[in-house]
């Protein structure tokens, strides 16, 4: 964000001091001029010592309450355990301030809604954390399609998939607010959304665990504009994040972890050779954004600029998108992915 943005100074507290906030959210909103963290809470004091070497100067607190306190603060980022976002979200509204909420938005439809509620009275600015819709490859696929470069989409496959989060067990767990359908399915569900423009009009689902209580998952979803789509999320496996969009002309392709480039894919294979040789093109045309990879927080430039788009809808007063309405949405579809499961588990 450029100095002829900085018309005040934000004051900005942060719930949540965990490996995201660390790598991520904390550097940014620490090196964004006109912006200055004033205070963050976090229950564990290691976390908190943390933040002040992080940080120095910034107040540390151990709870919620004791942040909402802070009389200069004019917007609040939150990223917590996705169980203890309502009671967050709602206290944050109720002080009056702006909110970044990172996603899922709540772990239920009842605490999703109640929040979207809260936002409603307050009139304040409101962003669901969908950082992907920022990053560069997903833009520039959103673009393709719309020129029709590979003609009309005709249908979707995706997989988000990842290792075992080490200490974050309540990320794998559906019974603590995590698991595969709510931490990794709600990403993409949003980018279906974002790259079609579309609605989702149903949803059926597969549930099964790979290890313990975790929860993997085969979506499909069928969209308003009548493409249907297929997505496998899952811990316990490889990490990846790939998006392939089919149409009548070819195909596109987003390897967000493994690739630099969007790839296009024409109709008729080329062969190894060639298909190597345009692949290798295509990174090598790209290295400049590899380079802007590797020098941001988290090595992913999108939580840089959906932080970003957040602090200037705060200056401007506009509510910009993926706001909660957005991460609700994607809630929608992963309660019925949900529903979807459980039946087909009952029926067995």
């Amino acid at each position: 964000m450029g100095d002829e943005h900085v018309v005040t100074l934000l004051r900005v507290g942060i719930i949540g001091c965990g490996r995201i906030v660390q790598l991520a959210h904390l550097r940014i909103l620490r090196d964004t001029p006109g912006v200055q963290v004033v205070v963050i809470a976090d229950p564990d004091p290691a976390m908190r010592e943390l933040a002040t070497t992080l940080v120095p100067g910034v107040r540390v607190v151990a709870d919620v309450e004791a942040l909402l306190a802070e009389p200069a603060l004019d917007a609040v980022v939150i990223a917590i355990p996705t169980p203890q976002h309502h009671a967050a979200a709602v206290a944050a509204f109720a002080r009056g301030l702006h909110v970044y909420l990172e996603k899922p938005i709540a772990p239920t439809l009842a605490e999703g809604e109640a929040i979207i509620a809260a936002w409603r009275r307050a009139g304040t600015v409101g962003v669901v954390g969908f950082n992907l819709r920022f990053n560069h490859l997903y833009r520039e696929m959103r673009d393709a399609i719309r020129a029709g470069a590979i003609g009309a989409p005709v249908s979707v496959r995706t997989s988000f998939t990842a290792c075992w989060p080490g200490d974050l067990v309540w990320r794998i767990d559906p019974s603590r607010g995590g698991g595969g359908l709510l931490e990794l399915a709600s990403h993409h569900v949003d980018l279906c959304r974002f790259l079609f423009d579309t609605e989702i009009v149903a949803v059926d689902a597969h549930c099964w665990s790979n290890r313990g209580p975790d929860e993997a998952a085969m979506v499909r979803l069928a969209l308003a504009n009548g493409v249907p789509v297929q997505t496998h999320v899952g811990y316990g496996t490889v990490e990846e994040d790939r998006f392939e969009v089919y149409g009548s002309e070819g195909k596109l392709v987003v390897d967000r972890y493994n690739a630099l480039a969007l790839e296009r894919v024409p109709l008729r294979a080329g062969g190894g050779l060639a298909t190597a040789v345009q692949r290798l093109a295509r990174e090598v045309q790209a290295f400049g954004y590899g380079l802007e990879k590797r020098r941001m927080p988290a090595q992913e430039p999108s939580y840089t600029a959906s932080l970003h788009a957040f602090l200037d809808a705060v200056r401007t007063g506009e509510q910009p998108r993926p706001d909660l309405d957005d991460g609700l949405a994607a809630l929608r579809a992963v309660d019925a992915a949900r529903t979807s499961a459980a039946r087909r588990t009952e029926e067995a």
